[in-house]
């Protein structure tokens, strides 16, 4: 039960109801959680990182100081992202092969044309609009899933919405159905990433590499002609960065329902294989120095920083948080493919960060130790605190560890986390992304059980497309940007409101 719940609760006990002195940890909890998304808001959380940053630069690009953007322009900005996924342009997908093969040039498209706009509710609706029904089609569409969209608006943190009318979030939904989906012998398996940004950033890293992988894994999965025994169900979370709450509302009143046992079909819980969450994933810097390993990090994990330390703090890895004792399992899952991978990239490393946390919810102490490691939605499934979903579920975080790595230490909840910055002037973070989305996919697909053997003449032709969008990708994604780009706009407006 969420503090932002309790008013709306009867007073009269009720089976599952909490102690006083439960209560009083929930109050723990909820402060605990509103320095997180203090954080978000702020784009720093505890610790701030050096102001050096390695890697790519964006020298070179040279923005007017003028402030001379008019409304019209973001307008027509918006109006132009919002219209995009209204009329399509399918691009045939040669499915020789069964294998479930990620294409790389997906993810480049999706980050260069789709994720290169602001996604947030104040500064940009109409654009995040677009995104939405960008996202909605690539599962309906594109990988022929069943869809849901979940609208909800924050059950928490109400306070910084005062004076102003709460936003309505909305979860995305694709579900690949395996063949026990609706019995109690299904065993499903979660992707999750957040869609959403905080305001005036493209959020091409935060989190537009997460979302455009769960969209490819989704597609090179239902187009390899799969037929899963155990189901698939993708995510994509609005309202992450403030507090999570997106992924709050999808557990407490979708998955809780899924996961039941109120029936002979209900899944059982301990059957939820687990989830993956991506979220700012696509960030790779093999320079020296150029990652941060904060202090609270180096006390709790003092291994993991010497093999950092000993590598000489390079920002060379993709991070796994886990807790050690509850998602081990799952997380050896995503290592063992990712070792048979290595072909697609033999420098990119995994570093796994096994957290001494248990599945009970911990003391305040602990939890405030621990808090630069809760800050996505894999933390509600960690401790969901409600009586809608009273356990702890397993869920693993995937990371390049936002903040504290190269230009993300300057770039973080910033105008400057576009696809400049992120795919143009680094290639190298696309083939970063692409092993990563290849491992994921390779995950899903033995966690599922599926069987790639079959024709693929069993799929239908809806199946063998991805799904552009007139407008959006007029430009192509290896060109040189021009004035008219994204974040040249964004610098502009912001300087515009500044003189405004």
């Amino acid at each position: 039960m969420t503090m932002a719940n309790m008013g709306r609760q009867n007073l009269k006990p009720r089976k599952g109801a909490k102690t006083p002195s439960r209560l009083n940890h929930m109050v723990t909890v909820t402060v605990l959680w509103g320095a997180v998304v203090a954080g978000a808001v702020l784009g720093r959380i505890l610790d701030e990182p050096a102001g050096t940053t390695g890697g790519g630069s964006t020298e070179g690009e040279v923005y007017s100081s003028h402030p001379d953007i008019e409304r019209a322009q973001l307008e027509a900005w918006g109006s132009e992202a919002s219209s995009n996924t209204r009329h399509y342009e399918v691009e045939s997908v040669d499915t020789g092969s069964l294998d479930a093969v990620v294409k790389p040039e997906n993810l480049e498209w999706m980050l260069t044309n789709i994720f290169s706009y602001p996604r947030n509710h104040n500064t940009n609706e109409t654009a995040k609009e677009g995104a939405k029904k960008y996202i909605l089609d690539s599962f309906q569409v594109t990988s022929g899933l069943q869809t849901a969209l979940q609208h909800f608006k924050p059950l928490q943190f109400l306070s910084i919405y005062d004076g102003y009318s709460l936003p309505q979030g909305a979860n995305i939904i694709g579900i690949l159905e395996g063949s026990e989906w609706g019995t109690a012998n299904d065993r499903p398996t979660l992707v999750g990433a957040h869609w959403d940004t905080v305001a005036f950033t493209p959020g091409t890293d935060d989190n537009g590499s997460g979302t455009a992988a769960m969209l490819e894994a989704a597609r090179a999965i239902s187009h390899s002609g799969c037929t899963p025994k155990y189901s698939l169900i993708f995510v994509a979370f609005d309202l992450e960065e403030v507090g999570s709450q997106g992924s709050l509302l999808f557990i407490k009143d979708f998955l809780s329902q899924i996961l039941k046992t109120d029936s002979p079909h209900d899944v059982p819980l301990e059957r939820f294989q687990g989830a993956f969450i991506m979220d700012t994933i696509m960030n790779m810097n093999e320079t020296e120095g150029s990652q941060t390993f904060p202090r609270d990090w180096s006390l709790l994990l003092p291994d993991v920083y010497d093999v950092v330390a000993d590598a000489g703090y390079r920002g060379d890895f993709l991070s796994m948080i886990y807790r050690k004792s509850v998602d081990g399992g799952l997380a050896e899952r995503f290592v063992k493919h990712w070792d048979q991978r290595n072909s697609l990239g033999p420098s990119f490393r995994l570093q796994p960060f096994p957290l001494a946390l248990g599945k009970e919810l911990p003391e305040m102490q602990t939890l405030a130790d621990h808090l630069n490691f809760l800050r996505s939605d894999h933390s509600r499934f960690w401790y969901m605190n409600d009586t809608a979903m009273p356990t702890s579920l397993k869920a693993v975080l995937m990371t390049d560890t936002g903040p504290y790595r190269g230009n993300m230490r300057n770039c973080y909840h910033t105008v400057c986390d576009g696809p400049e910055v992120s795919v143009l002037n680094n290639p190298t973070n696309l083939k970063f992304l692409a092993k990563i989305t290849q491992v994921l996919t390779d995950t899903l697909i033995d966690m599922s059980q599926c069987d790639i053997k079959s024709s693929s003449s069993s799929t239908t032709n809806l199946h063998h497309n991805f799904v552009k969008t007139n407008n959006v990708h007029a430009k192509s994604a290896t060109s040189q940007r021009t004035s008219e780009s994204p974040l040249r706009n964004l610098l502009n407006f912001v300087r515009w409101m500044e003189f405004s």
